[in-house]
This record gives C-alpha cells, structure tokens and sequence, in this order.
C-alpha cells in the first residue's frame, strides 16, 4: 500500500491495484490492509465523496463489470434527453427539419446511480457505458446500420480521445473553471456520435429519424429519435 497527499493505492496482488481519492489516509505506506477490517481513512470534508479507479495490469479497469467488485444490481436504465445537429465542433445547433452537407451529431445521456447517494453528490448524473445509434427512414427501415458512438464497458479513453469522445459544451458535476466552481450543480455529458462530421451526402435525400441508445454496465437501456430532413439538392435555401 502506498499513500500520497490525500489519495491512497491498494495493491491487491494478481495485476489489479486500487485508488481512493480525497482521502486524509490513516495508514502509512508499506501497510498490509484487510477487506472489510483496515479503515484506510476519512473522506475529506470539504469532499464529501471518494473517487475509486480500479487498474488491471495497469490499465483501468471498470470497477462495475462483471468479475469485478460486486455484488452489484442495477435495474435503472440511462437516458437520451436529447438528440442536436451542429455545422462544426463550435457551431451552433441547426434545424432539424434542414440538414445538408457535413455535420456533427450530438446527444445530450446520462445515467443515474442505482443506490442513494448520500450529502451533496444525491442524484447527480453519471454517462452510460455504451452509446449507440442508427438512421432509419421515418418508415423504420434501417438506412445506417447501428454504430458505436462510444464504449466505457470495460475501460476508459486515454485523455487525448476526450474530444473525439465529448462534444463542446461537457462538463462534469460540480465543475471548476478557472475561479469559478459550480457548487451543486449537475454535470452535462454530450457526446459525440462520430469522431468526424457526418457527410449527409452519403444518404439521399429525406425524412429520417437518428436512433440514439444508451445502454449501462447491466445491459438496462432506452433509446430516443430525432427526426431530421436532408436536402442537399442544388437551389435549397434553408439554416
């Protein structure tokens, strides 16, 4: 066990290691620490939670999966809210019923912690795991067959994939910029459905729903459509 200002790290043995976060630690490093017996330490005050990340041979691992720490039941499923076409990565949202060329496809989901959540942290949103989606005609046949916007099940993306992942405007619960920290107030998770701008232009043109899913670390899921109209036919003015 090693310690470091106010984080601690467990190794278990057999490649997996463990760290808790804003943590004043009671132990010392070189301590042999017991499950459910040794109290490593008391979350900070000011904190009010702990982050654990669990690494497998030094890649971290999702703590929730399944042969990991458990036993663990979730029956709620993560939410869309909602579905936005961009021109750009800074652009501002368009209208649906006027989609041409290249463009980004953003969905606003998220999830919610399956136990009570005690203090500030109460009912503060998590991502999903997995976010998919489809393009389908408004008659439902599949024109774009399901692709995965992102996949969290089993590990996480290295911090320089943040923005192929996250689109502008994400920000996690409580977030700090600079000076400013937003004491109590939710995060907002948008996500990218592509790394790069969709090119419309490879669909003909028409009424189409986007299909988005969420889907968490049990399988539990929803989905949610954004119908949408692309005229890429010459002479079309719209915005």
């Amino acid at each position: 066990m090693s310690t470091l200002a106010w984080w601690i790290r467990v190794d278990a043995g057999n490649g997996h290691t463990f760290e808790y976060w804003h943590i004043r630690p009671l132990v010392a490093v070189g301590d042999h620490v017991t499950v459910n017996e040794t109290i490593l330490g008391h979350i900070l005050r000011e904190e009010q939670h702990v982050h654990l990340t669990e690494y497998e041979n030094g890649r971290v691992a999702n703590p929730l999966a399944a042969g990991h720490i458990g036993p663990y039941t979730d029956r709620t499923a993560p939410e869309v809210a909602t579905i936005s076409f961009r021109s750009s990565d800074t652009g501002r949202d368009l209208l649906p019923n006027f989609v041409r060329g290249s463009v980004e496809f953003v969905a606003l989901a998220y999830d919610k912690p399956t136990m009570p959540v005690p203090g500030i942290w109460h009912n503060l949103p998590t991502t999903p795991a997995l976010l998919t989606w489809r393009i389908q005609r408004w008659t439902g046949k599949v024109v774009v067959h399901e692709h995965v916007a992102f996949d969290h099940r089993s590990t996480v993306p290295p911090n320089s994939a943040f923005w192929n992942t996250y689109a502008r405007g994400t920000y996690q619960n409580m977030s700090v910029f600079m000076p400013h920290y937003s004491y109590l107030q939710a995060g907002c998770f948008l996500f990218k459905l592509t790394p790069q701008l969709y090119d419309t232009r490879t669909i003909r043109g028409g009424v189409y729903d986007l299909v988005v899913t969420a889907t968490d670390i049990r399988g539990n899921s929803s989905s949610r459509s954004q119908r949408f109209t692309v005229h890429n036919r010459a002479g079309w003015i719209g915005g």
